[in-house]
């Protein structure tokens, strides 16, 4: 297995004009796979084949896989496209590209590859990223470049006393960030939550500010409020976005002021809190829509700390696996099948990681004595896949500017010749209307062999 290159995640190449331009190198992340040994392993791709399988030389990608042929699939690079493509070498078991089985495809970022029971992901390239993975004695497990760039972010926010605010999905963490942000702070007070949907508007201003007994009818007894209680430490605003125009400029006030007014008092109290806020909206909308107050906005958002969807990180989805398995399962084991993780890999998780968490919880009820799982032990809508492959482009989408028939090619010309053909050389020649001899002469003059394109 090859060491970790460590070079930077974009090369510059040179134009035929001899203008340098910026390409993005990409790589292969190994998300799941039987043979430890790549766990969390990274290959760099260049414009060198790369062949994958059991028993492949040395600079090639070695796989402990039974179910993957000894020479099994392969990646080329096609200086037509300046593209990456990924071509089966007749395996036993199929390679597979976002779901479906093929036989020679271009590669798009963000892909799936599945190779005998591995899974891959085709992304740019992080220098960084072999194998690493959130602390162990974190409240995040993963994998993937967003998921440290949002602790490294969160670490960033601890070393202030700025007011952050998380923007992210249902279900991505956003209360994990907070209490990271929190613990990292060394603040001596607690980390108080408040879900500002989760109570009617007219009780949110009691219940942040507090009130003094007799305020108003019902209020038998003081109530300190949720300000005071986060004094010295911070204030977690969840669903900031449903807060109502009228507590937004009281919050705004207690923010610049550092002070706060219970509900009926006559004077203010002195608060240390700092307040760390979470949406799902889009409050800049809100802003420009007249649903959030800008000033609020501008002095919540002094620090923004974003969480990405589950379904743009799949480098987190087998960890997170592993870590709720751990949690609920009490030492029962669920393995899967490549195919199943296939398929978790391209689901969609609309709910994020807790709809992953609540996928684990069911599977360990129905298989109290652990299980390797297939897709079909999977809920419906994680086996089936809108697919996007009208968008992708294909084989035959190539240039138009091929060489007349008869006319001798250039060698970019004969490049594409032969990437249009399959390799094919005696179609090659009938297109050309020249003998097999002549174009046999052109490849080898050129160096293009057409067996890398069959």
């Amino acid at each position: 297995m090859a060491k970790r290159p460590s070079v930077s995640t974009v090369d510059t190449v040179q134009q035929d004009e001899g203008t340098p331009r910026v390409a993005i190198t990409y790589a292969l992340y190994v998300l799941h796979t039987p043979d430890e040994r790549l766990n969390g392993y990274v290959r760099r791709l260049g414009e060198e084949t790369l062949q994958i399988g059991r028993k492949v030389g040395d600079e090639h990608l070695s796989v402990t896989d039974p179910a993957v042929s000894k020479a099994h699939a392969e990646i080329t690079w096609s200086p037509v496209r300046e593209r990456h493509l990924l071509g089966d070498l007749r395996s036993s078991n199929g390679t597979h590209l976002d779901g479906k089985q093929i036989q020679r495809e271009l590669l798009n970022s963000g892909d799936i590859l599945r190779i005998g029971d591995t899974v891959f992901r085709f992304a740019p390239y992080d220098a960084n990223a072999d194998g690493w993975s959130a602390p162990s004695d974190g409240l995040f497990r993963g994998a993937s470049l967003s998921l440290r760039q949002t602790i490294e972010m969160a670490a960033s926010a601890a070393r202030s006393d700025m007011s952050v605010l998380i923007l992210g999905e249902t279900g991505t963490g956003k209360e994990l960030v907070a209490q990271t942000i929190h613990d990292m702070s060394g603040a001596k007070g607690d980390l108080v939550a408040f879900n500002c949907a989760a109570i009617p508007s007219e009780l949110v201003e009691s219940e942040l500010f507090g009130h003094v007994k007799g305020a108003f009818s019902g209020a038998d007894t003081e109530q300190r409020g949720l300000f005071r209680a986060a004094d010295g430490g911070t204030l977690f605003l969840d669903e900031l976005g449903e807060l109502a125009t009228d507590t937004q400029a009281k919050l705004l006030r207690a923010l610049e002021t550092k002070q706060i007014r219970p509900v009926g008092a006559s004077k203010p109290v002195k608060v240390d809190v700092r307040v760390v806020a979470a949406t799902n909206r889009d409050l800049e909308q809100g802003v420009a829509q007249g649903e959030f107050r800008a000033d609020l906005y501008a002095r919540l958002a002094e620090w923004i700390v974003s969480i990405d969807p589950l379904r743009d990180r799949p480098e987190d989805v087998f960890p997170l696996w592993k870590h709720f398995t751990a949690m609920h399962g009490s030492g029962t084991e669920l393995t899967m099948k490549g195919s199943t993780f296939e398929a978790l890999a391209l689901h969609r998780w609309p709910y994020n990681v807790r709809e992953l968490s609540a996928l684990v919880r069911r599977l360990l009820v129905s298989h109290p004595d652990g299980a390797k799982l297939s897709i079909n032990d999977l809920p419906e809508a994680m086996k089936t896949r809108d697919s996007a492959s009208s968008d992708r482009p294909t084989l035959d989408d190539l240039p138009n500017n091929l060489p007349p028939k008869g006319e001798t090619p250039t060698a970019r010309e004969l490049q594409q010749l032969v990437e249009k053909f399959s390799g094919n050389v005696k179609e090659v020649a009938a297109f050309l209307g020249k003998d097999r001899t002549q174009v046999y002469r052109w490849l080898k003059k050129h160096d293009i062999d057409p067996n890398g394109y069959r």
